[in-house]
């Protein structure tokens, strides 16, 4: 014999909410999964190394990841740097 019987369950959800680090506009949300990922919206890594690893982490939108983007390009050419063929 089967006997159905209802349980109800509350769970808590984490939800991270990202915004632009440098014009503060809200990139969304995303629900931490029960393992604890949870994808980053508008995720910016670039990391190169010198004298050791220096890396710059941040969340940017379209618009301020093109802007820093083109500042870096500018700066590095500016100091010399030339695009290599």
């Amino acid at each position: 014999m089967d006997k159905l019987e209802k349980i109800e369950k509350k769970c808590i959800e984490l939800k991270h909410n990202f915004f632009c680090d440098n014009c503060g506009k809200s990139l969304g949300s995303t629900v931490e999964l029960e393992d604890g990922y949870y994808p980053e919206l508008g995720e910016f890594e670039l990391s190169f190394n010198l004298d050791g690893w220096y890396k710059v982490k941040a969340h940017f939108c379209d618009k301020c990841r093109k802007e820093f983007i083109e500042s870096l390009k500018e700066q590095l050419i500016n100091m010399g740097f030339k695009k290599d063929n």
